[in-house]
């Protein structure tokens, strides 16, 4: 089998889950005798695969406009979603971000945030990204249909969805009232992540036991109130990724002595830090669950994690979870966790479940039922 995965532009640019998520089911499927290319064209040339691979609705444009070339087309297709809806937390933390901690009372901008999130205006012209013509021609889709419509037709038209939980797909069910055939395809972790050098990390950085969130800090990841928390209880936190520029001047305006910024770390610096950690928090205002969550677990770390999203169908009973809304929940879970030792069952849970091999496993099955299903349409 040969399939087409289809990346968004500048993919690859910053160490972000979808990257990560893109990079290991390839080579999790090469390893199963798939052959795999890469396009980030909106019409490619998909003569000789078998199934194009579409990732995220995040952004829908990119993905709706592809889709509609190769449903034209008839070519075989599936759509890993990857999607979960900002709610209004999350739209008066952006206030913030834009006007100052005292500035989210502003009604004009969280009437027109409030405008933009759910369906119109999602996207963000980005002058450094995008050519003028492209911005202009998204610009164009959004006042026609607006990002939800762009979304309904994907999830409506794709061959097979593969949300990575149950959780995701209900929620597309509910909310867009797609009934389209789909596979779950979990979320995964290198078994290599258990691997870690806590001494090497201590002499370097000469930090141990500490609370530890590894992503971007930006808001849907939430670092401002995770800060709060922390500095609340006086833990030490160390926060590592690379920063959006604005919400990373925030949070460091409000870090208290015990909280670090790292920066990005990658390969054998990233496994040390979890070895190095005690807890692991991921408060995020949603998640899927998040790949630094289960590198985490498989690390020895104890969790925190948001009750938004999908983070209990992975975890179950093993972790600790918060309202990312509320600085006393997150608190809350955070002191019962740094208190805690970690679970051996969680790390036997996430290695028997979470895996790239299952994840190229049931991707794969994804595929064939694409296939099948437009080799039917076409008989």
């Amino acid at each position: 089998m040969k399939v087409l995965i289809q990346t968004r532009p500048g993919m690859g640019t910053r160490l972000t889950g979808d990257v990560t998520q893109v990079r290991m089911t390839a080579e999790a499927l090469q390893r199963l005798g798939v052959e795999v290319g890469f396009s980030d064209a909106l019409e490619p040339d998909t003569k000789g695969f078998d199934v194009v691979h579409l990732f995220s609705t995040l952004r829908p444009h990119y993905t709706y406009l592809r889709l509609r070339h190769l449903v034209a087309k008839r070519v075989p297709t599936v759509v890993s979603t990857i999607y979960w809806e900002w709610e209004p937390a999350e739209l008066r933390e952006e206030s913030i971000v834009r006007l100052g901690r005292r500035g989210y009372h502003a009604s004009r901008l969280m009437n027109a945030l409030r405008r933009r999130a759910p369906g119109r205006l999602r996207y963000r012209l980005e002058k450094s990204s995008l050519p003028y013509a492209m911005q202009a021609r998204f610009y164009g889709l959004e006042r026609q249909i607006g990002a939800n419509g762009m979304r309904r037709y994907v999830y409506d038209n794709a061959g097979v969805l593969l949300p990575n939980s149950e959780a995701e797909y209900d929620f597309l069910a509910d909310r867009f009232g797609t009934a389209n055939d789909y596979v779950v395809v979990p979320n995964a972790v290198d078994p290599h992540f258990g691997d870690g050098d806590r001494g090497a990390f201590v002499r370097k950085f000469g930090l141990s036991d500490f609370v530890l969130c590894c992503a971007v800090v930006q808001i849907r990841k939430n670092q401002r109130h995770l800060i709060e928390a922390a500095n609340a209880l006086s833990l030490p936190l160390v926060l590592v990724g690379s920063e959006e520029p604005r919400y990373g001047r925030l949070c460091r305006e409000i870090a208290g002595p015990t909280v670090r910024f790292l920066g990005q770390l990658q390969g054998a610096e990233l496994r040390n830090a979890y070895a190095a950690a005690r807890t692991h928090a991921l408060v995020s205002f949603y998640e899927t669950p998040g790949l630094a969550s289960l590198e985490a677990a498989i690390s020895g770390n104890t969790i925190v994690a948001s009750d938004r999203g999908s983070p209990r169908e992975y975890f179950g009973d093993h972790a600790f979870y918060c309202q990312p809304t509320e600085v006393e929940s997150i608190k809350a879970a955070l002191s019962k966790a740094f208190a805690a030792t970690a679970d051996p069952a969680l790390k036997q849970r996430v290695l028997g479940r979470f895996t790239w091999e299952k994840t190229a496993e049931a991707t794969l099955e994804g595929y064939r039922r694409a296939i099948a299903k437009a080799g039917a349409k076409g008989a």
